[in-house]
């Protein structure tokens, strides 16, 4: 018997919006194809999508911004992630946590009262009272601080986030890039990039199955930086043509993206 307490809104399943941080959509659509990706194929089959241009001279620290916002790069200021232009003295500074301008869907969402899963987006600050969870810096290729790079809304689910899921396994030094611990030139190297990259996704899966699992959210959005970190890294293992691509451990290891 139905409540009739119950909203139409809460009985549909999550809008759910994944993202893949310098995801190259002809890459993706032809290993899907192929049947190297089976579940990105199941997840094109059954989902929307559609193409945005991104505008040309700008690269993913500035499009993620405009994404998450709905605005220009002109708009929000953010050309390389966290730094911004600052027209008073001609510099390039980073933002202070007062700085973000600008509302993200998110919070667009929230307002209305909406239940929203919001999981490692870049180049955002955490929104203090959001309706739901965001989780900031814990799985991804940038981060905003080197002294302390997970956090939450709540504040005491970092803690959970820690002992249930892990740490980013790039996490020894205070660096923005923390990919940049490896230099991934010999098969060792290679694979343990590869390992320490598939450790991250398996946590954040992981730990949005029990989320979604435990309520009924109105939105989940989640992004998942490790194609990112992989082409950063291992772009020349991928690339024949690539300067410092070497066929032998090609052969060894095969492509790591």
């Amino acid at each position: 018997m139905e409540n009739p307490n119950d909203s139409a809104i809460t009985k549909k399943p999550p809008t759910i919006v994944f993202g893949l941080d310098s995801g190259d959509y002809r890459l993706c659509e032809e290993w899907a194809d192929k049947g190297d990706l089976p579940n990105l194929r199941k997840f094109i089959q059954r989902s929307q999508r559609r193409k945005v241009n991104n505008p040309l001279g700008f690269e993913a620290s500035s499009l993620w911004p405009s994404f998450n916002l709905g605005a220009d790069v002109d708009e929000h200021g953010q050309f390389d992630g966290f730094n911004v232009f600052d027209t008073k003295s001609y510099t390039r500074r980073r933002l202070g946590k007062k700085e973000f301008t600008g509302t993200y869907f998110w919070q667009h969402l929230s307002d209305l009262g909406k239940r929203v899963l919001v999981v490692d987006p870049p180049y955002v600050p955490v929104i203090e009272g959001i309706n739901g969870i965001q989780v900031i810096d814990w799985m991804t290729h940038d981060v905003r601080t080197g002294d302390n790079w997970l956090q939450t809304s709540p504040p005491e689910l970092a803690q959970a986030i820690t002992q249930d899921f892990g740490v980013n396994p790039f996490s020894k030094s205070k660096i923005s890039c923390p990919s940049d611990e490896i230099r991934p030139n010999t098969e060792q190297a290679i694979r343990g990039m590869c390992d320490s990259l598939k450790t991250r996704i398996r946590a954040k899966t992981e730990f949005l199955k029990q989320q979604l699992s435990q309520e009924k959210w109105d939105c989940c959005y989640c992004v998942f930086h490790e194609l990112h970190d992989m082409g950063y890294m291992c772009w020349h293992v991928h690339d024949t043509a690539h300067a410092d691509h070497d066929p032998e451990i090609r052969e060894i290891v095969g492509d790591p993206l």
